[in-house]
Order: structure tokens, then C-alpha cells, then sequence
């Protein structure tokens, strides 16, 4: 699918004109109608890239949280995908206490 989409985003304006358009889950083509018609091409670019690394179940994914989020531009939809996708980052809660010092008026 990767390939696809590589092969897509070099022409993003016939899109629409391709068989493999049709075959598209719905999702991805209501964000792509939401991008920018000039960001488009980079667009597919990002999405085949994010097919490549975590599958297109995994770049799909990322374009449903975009969706919710209205993130239609490449930045957004990159660091979307990294932020549910890297499971390295630790959310825990810190504990301040003893590590800030007091202060006094």
C-alpha cells in the first residue's frame, strides 16, 4: 500500500481519478479532502511513510485521531502518529515535594 501512496503523492490531484481511489477506507479520503491542495502530495507522502513503519492499520489510525483533532497539516499528523504510536515515554505524575526548595517572602 505504501507504494501506492508513494506513487499517489506524486500526482495527489488525480487522486480522485484512480482505481485505487474507490478502494480507499472512507476516513482517509474525508481528510484528504479537508488538506490543503498543495499539501496533498506531501501529505501521501507522510501517510505512506507511517504505512511503512507501522502498517496501514497504524497510519489509518493516526488519521482518525487527526480527524478528531482537525489537525490537517503535516507536522500535526506526524507528531499524532508519534505521540500514540512510541510507547517510550513514561506520563507519570512527578512528586515535587523535596526536590523544590521553599521559598520566603
Amino acid at each position: 500500500m505504501a507504494a501506492y501512496l508513494t506513487q499517489l503523492s506524486r500526482s495527489p490531484n488525480a487522486l480522485k481519478y484512480t482505481g485505487i481511489y474507490r478502494m480507499l477506507p472512507e476516513t482517509l479520503k474525508d481528510y484528504l479532502s479537508r488538506c490543503n491542495r498543495s499539501d496533498k502530495g506531501k501529505i501521501l507522502r507522510v501517510i505512506a511513510a507511517l504505512t511503512e513503519r507501522n502498517g496501514f492499520e497504524g497510519a489509518l489510525e493516526t488519521v482518525d485521531h487527526a480527524l478528531k483533532y482537525e489537525a490537517t497539516d503535516i507536522d500535526s499528523l506526524i507528531n499524532l502518529h508519534n505521540g500514540f504510536t512510541v510507547r517510550s515515554l513514561s506520563w507519570l505524575p512527578w512528586r515535587w515535594q523535596g526536590i523544590i526548595p521553599e521559598l520566603t517572602r
